[in-house]
């Protein structure tokens, strides 16, 4: 026991250079997933200021044309 064949240590080191690879893969999509959840919430937040800014503006507009439409 403990014996290994050349093939079977290929096999291993196949897999253990497969798993490797899969392992860096996950960690990369992890990181592109976190970049993109970042620039969400970046563009989530911007959309905010602006409507904020120009939301109270869009009232004004909408209650002076209705002022307008009643007159």
């Amino acid at each position: 026991m403990g014996d290994f064949t050349v093939e079977e240590i290929i096999a291993l080191k196949k897999q253990a250079i497969l798993s490797d690879k899969y392992d860096e893969r996950n960690t990369l999509q992890d990181q592109k997933t976190a970049e993109i959840l970042a620039v969400k919430q970046t563009a989530s937040q911007k959309i905010d200021a602006i409507n904020a800014i120009y939301n109270p503006q869009i009232e004004i507009i909408n209650s002076s044309i209705e002022q307008i439409k009643n007159a």
